[in-house]
């Protein structure tokens, strides 16, 4: 009752993860902390692994793809990322390499190899590492040569780039040519990128799901992609249309130019592809538009093309595509505009969902409902506000809230209520025994529009009555809800002595509050802000955290200033086309 089903899965993949440390990390430890993927992303790995054979029906590789592999993605796009081997020549700093890139690409370039070899062939090679290295210590370079006897072939010119170069690639197509380059996320830090590196050489196991427009999709085996410049295959050159990396199994990126997109309409509406293939479309496009490749207006084309789309991950990465552009949006008129295409976006699913389990429920409907809901409270859905505040009265007065809808329901109460409501919100938080629940409705609790109750709950999350490894979710309802970015930006600046002061020792969470400034902020000047700000109070935890934030906020004013036209064109034909239809 207390527990959803995220919560659930959740444990099991935690579970899994700290049982696969017992091979990798106890029997087999590391040399020194440059190889700490040598831990971690074996057992990121192994976790996904285990709870995908487990649980089949959880497509927990595609749950990776659209959760932590797109994450690790996302930081790997920056240039302020890092290898996956990286000199940590004083362990002080060691906090700052316990990250995406050292858990989750890793994990999803242990995948990739795993499907390039085999998985008979690569177990054998990882069972000769572990009896090799067993009670004792190895490197990367042991791990490789024991993966290059099982296979035959040199691993070590297969990977080295993909673990010790920063980055990633992305690949682009032309009619019969495909050209490989690094995929970085911001177009000011590329140019300045190809002007004054050289570009590292993947070896990237290549492949496609291909076919005519309403035939049987078929698939290439791999070629091996060793140069900036390759010709397409024959098969792939002449087909109809082509989805590049079948499975989402490689890591790297697509490039599409337009008519590849617009080929790839129909195999999308008619779900032709696998969803972690519909998934990885749409999340190479949203990649393509904010790296400067595409236009916005494209990117929006397809969302609203593909709005009946039913599946919970391609779904999510619509929304979170969609969710980036109202980011960077601060004129207050065109965001009302975007709102209302959100309104019409998640309405049909809205009203198939609705806010109680049906009979007919499959694993994924549970998992998307509690997204549809929210996403229905933020656009203005009508009745959604209401539905909410009416759910929240009766988990007040006592009655059972279905788990998985919990957070929608709070969500939707804070947006939708006032002081008595919150007052009411932080009863059941003071009263509440459930971690998960508690986490909740501490977000929750800075998510209320007025900013006197968001200056309490920032006041309260660094008071006692907040454990100080929950002091995350108190801010973190806050710095999410836009109207409030200043006020907790200016809480951060004052109690930053603070912060230091609890966390400066290590433990992963200082890093935490840079990034909710790189996620809230979105022009230029707040960039300089945050910038100099953390410029005047440096310390040793937060260099990487800092510049990645900075970054991240200067590439979506960037976006903003180079596509706020394309937005407002899109918006505007999208009213006309749907004044035209009545609806």
């Amino acid at each position: 009752m207390h527990t959803s089903l995220a919560n659930k899965q959740r444990v099991i993949e935690v579970i899994a993860h700290e049982l696969a440390h017992q091979w990798f990390g106890d029997l087999v430890t590391m040399v020194w902390w440059e190889d700490l993927w040598l831990n971690e992303s074996f057992a990121s790995w192994a976790e996904t692994m285990t709870v995908n054979i487990l649980e089949p029906e959880w497509q927990w590789w595609t749950e990776y793809t659209v959760g932590l592999g797109s994450y690790a993605r996302e930081l790997d796009s920056l240039i302020n990322t890092h290898p996956i081997l990286v000199e940590v020549p004083d362990p002080k700093g060691l906090d700052e390499i316990f990250d995406a890139i050292s858990y989750f690409k890793g994990q999803g370039l242990i995948r990739m190899l795993e499907a390039y070899l085999g998985p008979k062939t690569f177990q054998k090679g990882l069972q000769g590492y572990i009896q090799a290295h067993a009670y004792s210590n190895a490197t990367t370079a042991d791990l490789w040569a024991a993966l290059s006897q099982a296979a035959g072939l040199d691993v070590v010119a297969l990977m080295e780039t993909w673990t010790t170069a920063p980055g990633f690639p992305m690949v682009s197509y032309s009619k019969d040519q495909m050209t490989v380059e690094r995929f970085v996320a911001s177009p000011r830090e590329a140019r300045k990128l190809a002007s004054s590196s050289v570009l590292p050489t993947w070896h990237i196991p290549w492949s496609a799901v291909y076919g005519d427009t309403h035939g049987r999709p078929k698939t290439l085996p791999p070629v091996l992609v060793d140069n900036i410049n390759a010709d397409l295959p024959v098969e792939i050159a002449q087909a109809d249309w082509f989805k590049p990396n079948p499975g989402e199994q490689g890591f790297w990126r697509s490039r599409y130019n337009e008519q590849q997109l617009s080929s790839l309409r129909i195999p999308l509406q008619e779900r032709l592809l696998s969803v972690a293939d519909r998934y990885g479309v749409i999340a190479d496009v949203w990649a393509s538009v904010s790296a400067g490749h595409m236009s916005t207006g494209s990117a929006l084309e397809l969302v609203a093309a593909l709005r009946d789309e039913p599946d919970y991950y391609a779904l999510v990465a619509l929304l979170n595509g969609f969710g980036d552009v109202l980011a960077i949006v601060e004129d207050q008129a065109v965001r009302d505009q975007l709102k209302s295409f959100g309104k019409w976006l998640v309405s049909a699913h809205y009203e198939r969902l609705g806010w109680q389990p049906h009979d007919t429920d499959t694993h994924f409907d549970t998992l998307l409902r509690p997204v549809v809901l929210a996403a229905g409270v933020r656009f203005d859905v009508p009745g959604a506000g209401d539905r909410a505040l009416e759910l929240f009265g009766q988990y007040v007065s006592g009655q059972d809230l279905d788990a998985n809808i919990r957070s929608a329901v709070l969500y939707g109460a804070a947006r939708s209520g006032g002081e008595p409501e919150y007052e009411q919100m932080l009863a059941l938080y003071k009263n509440e025994t459930a971690p998960q629940a508690r986490q909740a409705q501490l977000v929750n609790l800075g998510r209320f529009r007025d900013a006197g109750l968001a200056q309490r709950s920032l006041d309260m999350a660094m008071s006692n009555k907040v454990k100080s490894q929950d002091l995350v979710y108190g801010l973190a309802g806050v710095w999410r809800t836009r109207e409030h970015r200043e006020l907790a930006w200016n809480h951060l600046q004052v109690n930053w002595p603070e912060l230091v002061k609890r966390y400066g020792e290590g433990g992963h969470m200082l890093d935490r509050f840079p990034d909710f400034a790189g996620d809230a902020f979105a022009t230029s000047t707040q960039a300089d802000m945050v910038a100099a700000f953390f410029a005047k109070h440096p310390h040793v935890l937060i260099d990487r955290p800092v510049a990645q934030a900075v970054e991240t906020i200067r590439l979506k004013a960037d976006w903003y200033d180079r596509d706020r036209q394309a937005i407002a064109n899109f918006i505007t034909s999208w009213i006309q086309e749907n004044k035209a239809l009545g609806t």
